[in-house]
């Protein structure tokens, strides 16, 4: 994860989740714990979270954790040949305080 704090409260973070790391139940708690840190520590109301749509395992944790497809940029990203989009998802510090407590029960 690469996180891009300034002075703004808006926060970005890109996701890649490696083949060699994908279900092994880190992925839910690692990026929980990243949004939680980025609204209660650094102050964010919103953070943005960027993934490239080639990277299946990064979109579904994206999406089972709450979060919210914004924007797709078409042809963003060079991989292996092929350009593929930048998704990007984001959520409100308000909208994740009703996502985690849903969690939780």
């Amino acid at each position: 994860m690469e996180c891009d704090w300034d002075n703004s409260t808006s926060a970005e973070l890109g996701i890649l989740v490696e083949p060699g790391t994908q279900r092994r139940g880190i992925g839910n708690t690692a990026l929980a714990q990243v949004i939680d840190f980025a609204f209660e520590e650094a102050g964010a109301t919103r953070l943005w979270v960027g993934v490239v749509s080639s990277n299946a395992a990064a979109l579904r944790l994206c999406q089972r954790v709450g979060l919210v497809e914004k924007k797709r940029v078409p042809d963003a990203a060079l991989e292996g040949g092929h350009w593929v989009d930048h998704v990007y998802f984001s959520v409100l510090s308000e909208e994740w305080r009703r996502i985690e407590t849903v969690q939780k029960t």
